[in-house]
């Protein structure tokens, strides 16, 4: 089981289990200063990831849990989870972003969301003080339905799609840049991905704040081009528990999907547990956090469709 939320978020007013949050950054690599605003490392909007919807847990509706997609396993508040009477389920060990972690279960007889009903679902639980809310949806749920992501708005809409929709391979659909996706692990995987002409395998994680590389992507980036190595700074990635592994920020000059080129994006390269869980650690791999997702004015996760649709740049229509 994989669940990412298992993390210390840095500061206020974030979901207590950002992807990865840079913290306590160490003086830089180079003397010169980062080519970019660091500060804004620490105070981009966290809308995205605090997104969430109302759900029925045992025919109480008044539940708000928020989207993960990066999530494999949904999760319950533990607080949430007492005020229901829930009976205890199996431990299970939980994969966080440093180290695998034993954590308690529940058992819910009913998840309803979107006019579809879950059953018999085994719960991970978590305190409420990591979570913010009631509990988190992972894709063993939302992946029955398309999300979509209206940033604008700061709205979040669930449909389960009832008429199936051609896929086209990196094409347009109503003003929309389609990606196709490969299901691993019951993660989207997209296709046709690029970062600095390095081809990527790369996934949406809604929850998290700021996208984040493998070294092997950063190995492959700096082998086209040597100047990230002189051009990075040092930062830790700390799990719940307290443990840390070390972090690279850079920046990425060039991100295509599909139609769409992204400039200049800070990104923090680490070998994250996930990516070993996910077998995506030998090969260039990235995350796409709430930073990419919110320079768009939509963006939707289709699990059925098995297609991320992006919607316009956010400032590109005049």
């Amino acid at each position: 089981m994989w669940d990412r939320r298992r993390l210390l978020a840095a500061g206020g007013g974030g979901l207590a289990g950002l992807a990865a949050w840079p913290v306590c950054a160490q003086e830089p690599v180079p003397t010169q200063e980062p080519p970019f605003d660091q500060a804004a490392l620490d105070v981009l909007p966290n809308l995205i990831t605090r997104m969430a919807v109302i759900v029925g847990l045992n025919g109480v509706s008044n539940h708000p849990f928020v989207v993960d997609t990066g999530a494999n396993r949904t999760g319950i508040a533990l607080e949430t989870a007492e005020a229901l009477g829930l009976p205890p389920g199996p431990q299970v060990l939980v994969n966080g972003v440093t180290a695998a972690e034993p954590t308690p279960t529940v058992r819910l007889d009913r998840l309803f969301l979107g006019g579809r009903t879950f059953q018999n679902l085994i719960l991970p639980v978590f305190p409420r003080a990591r979570l913010g809310v009631d509990g988190l949806l992972g894709v063993d749920v939302l992946g029955s339905f398309a999300v979509t992501f209206d940033i604008p708005a700061s709205q979040l809409t669930l449909y389960r799609r009832r008429v199936s929709l051609s896929r086209s391979r990196g094409s347009r659909l109503d003003n929309q840049i389609v990606l196709n996706g490969r299901q691993r692990f019951g993660q989207l995987t997209l296709v046709r991905v690029s970062a600095d002409g390095v081809p990527v395998q790369a996934f949406i994680d809604s929850g998290s704040q700021y996208s984040i590389g493998n070294m092997a992507l950063f190995n492959s980036v700096a082998a086209r081009r040597p100047d990230v190595n002189d051009r990075r700074w040092t930062v830790p990635v700390i799990g719940a528990t307290g443990d840390s592994v070390t972090g690279e920020l850079a920046v990425i000059r060039r991100v295509n999907l599909g139609g769409v080129t992204l400039n200049e994006l800070p990104t923090i390269f680490c070998d994250l547990h996930a990516f070993r869980i996910w077998r995506m650690d030998d090969r260039p791999a990235m995350l796409f956090g709430a930073d990419i997702l919110r320079m768009f004015e939509s963006v939707t996760v289709d699990f059925p469709e098995r297609q991320v649709r992006f919607g316009a740049p956010l400032g590109a229509r005049g």
